[in-house]
C-alpha cells in the first residue's frame, strides 16, 4: 500500500453484456488478467488516475464506491463474466461519465 498505484475505470463487454469496473492497482494490466475474463471479452480503459500510494488509492476508490453504491451491479450477475475476481464493484455503462468526471477531479488533488 506504500507504492504508487492507479485508480482505473474499465468498460468491459462480453456475451452481449457491457459494464464498468472501477478499481485500483499497482499494475492495471496485471489486475485485468486476474479477473478471469473470457478471452473474447472486450476491454476498454476509459480513464486512469495515478496516485502516490496504494493506501491513498484505496481510500479514494472506497469513497467513489460509496458514492455510487446504489448503482452497483449485483456481484452474482457479474461472476459468470469475471470468474476469478473483480466481480464486485461493477456498474452500468450509463454512469460512465459521472465516474469519469469524479476521476478527472482527482487529477487536481
Amino acid at each position: 500500500l506504500d507504492r504508487p498505484s492507479t485508480i482505473y475505470l474499465l468498460r468491459l463487454a462480453h456475451s452481449g453484456q457491457e459494464w464498468l469496473k472501477l478499481g485500483y492497482s499497482e499494475d492495471v494490466n496485471k489486475r485485468i488478467k486476474e479477473y478471469g475474463l473470457d478471452p473474447n471479452a472486450s476491454i476498454d480503459l476509459v480513464y486512469t488516475v495515478g496516485v502516490k500510494t496504494g493506501e491513498t488509492a484505496l481510500a479514494l476508490e472506497n469513497d467513489l464506491h460509496k458514492k455510487y453504491n446504489e448503482f452497483q451491479i449485483n456481484s452474482n450477475l457479474m461472476k459468470p463474466h469475471m470468474s476469478k475476481s473483480g466481480h464486485t464493484e461493477c456498474y452500468p455503462v450509463k454512469i460512465k461519465n459521472l465516474i469519469k468526471d469524479d476521476l478527472l477531479a482527482l487529477k487536481s488533488i
